[in-house]
């Protein structure tokens, strides 16, 4: 046996030594690739339930406005009545004024909610997706790892054939 010899099969140990520490750090990486993957798709679903939660919270808003108008629109005829006036002209006129300023703080309270969820609904498909790249990271750096050993075994043989 030559030193050069020696040489390469101490060289192939210390390959292999490298590998398996490659592969202890590939190991590291996809199990915090899979734990980012796994917090993701707890914020997404999160995201999902605000969804639904903003829906309840718009139907609500929109229920307590047209109880307000109705209770003014109520005020409005008993105080006409009371007055005894007829429901006519200037009284038809305000009845008139307040369902349109209803409708619009309904119509402002539906476009609000609406675009809220639209907001949560992009976020949630961003944390879906964050989730799939990182389980993809964690894959690969599994198949790292694998290389990375199959590497370690190839060098240990070369360095075996090589010494003895």
């Amino acid at each position: 046996m030559t030193t050069a010899t020696t040489a390469a099969g101490i060289g192939d140990i210390g390959g292999a030594v490298t590998d398996i520490f490659g592969a202890y750090g590939d190991m590291i990486s996809a199990g915090a690739y899979e734990e980012a993957a796994a917090l993701e798709k707890q914020a997404a679903a999160l995201s999902a339930q605000d969804i639904n939660l903003v829906a309840a919270s718009t139907a609500t808003q929109v229920a307590q406005t047209q109880r307000q108008i109705n209770l003014a629109l109520g005020g409005q005829e008993g105080a006409v009545a009371g007055a005894g006036f007829a429901e006519s002209g200037t009284a038809l006129w305000l009845q008139a004024d307040s369902m349109r300023q209803g409708a619009l703080a309904k119509s402002l309270i539906k476009t609000q909610g609406a675009i809220t969820q639209q907001g949560y609904q992009i976020q949630e498909l961003s944390e879906q997706s964050m989730a799939i790249q990182d389980t993809a990271l964690a894959q690969q750096s599994k198949a790292g790892a694998t290389g990375d050993i199959i590497g370690a075994g190839l060098s240990l043989a070369a360095a075996a054939v090589l010494l003895l």
